[in-house]
């Protein structure tokens, strides 16, 4: 996957955070702080500080500005919190060249954990909880979603964007559509 859709998905599930604990929603497109206390983890205090200090700004420069740094903050939170060890990039002498960072998670099974949950509960033809169905909203903006679930079924797609439409606020379901179209942008861009 290209380091640019990841962090392109990262920056969109930041702000679905804070959309989902209703510190923002969006406005005819424009992303609106609506709550300013502070949220307890740094990071979404940090970019809620943020998007207080620079707004407004539409969704999708929100999604491309917090792209920029969405990996590697991310990182930074989950092995602060224990969940991943970061393994830096060493040179290669003789080609002169640097591997990417690598984000190896501690746990291998809570790694996975909600994508097999997601993946058995479309299974079994249940509803995804809402935070299952923005998580997996965001796999299909990311083009991941038949990797993850281990499925080529062409059919989850239109399931998982039902589910969406159906579970997910709609400030939340635009997000996610606007981080889908930065991504195809991007990819068609390469």
């Amino acid at each position: 996957m290209h380091p640019d859709v990841v962090a392109l998905g990262l920056g969109g599930a930041l702000l679905a955070e804070l959309m989902l604990a209703g510190r923002l929603t969006s406005e005819y497109g424009t992303l609106v702080v609506v709550e300013t206390t502070a949220p307890s983890d740094d990071l979404a205090n940090a970019v809620l500080a943020r998007v207080r200090a620079e707004q407004p700004w539409s969704v999708s420069t929100w999604i491309a500005a917090l792209a920029l740094d969405a990996v590697s903050d991310v990182g930074d939170r989950l092995s602060a919190a224990g969940r991943i060890r970061v393994e830096r990039p060493r040179r290669l002498r003789t080609l002169g060249l640097t591997r990417a960072t690598r984000f190896v998670p501690v746990d291998k099974r809570e790694a996975w954990a909600p994508a097999g949950r997601i993946a058995d509960t479309i299974r079994r033809g249940e509803y995804l909880h809402k935070l299952d169905a923005v998580l997996a909203g965001l796999m299909v903006a990311m083009g991941l979603h038949h990797e993850v679930l281990d499925t080529w079924d062409p059919g989850i797609e239109q399931h998982i964007r039902y589910q969406v439409a159906g579970f997910v606020p709609a400030d939340v379901q635009d997000l996610i559509s606007r981080t889908e179209a930065a991504v195809g942008t991007r990819v068609v861009i390469g």
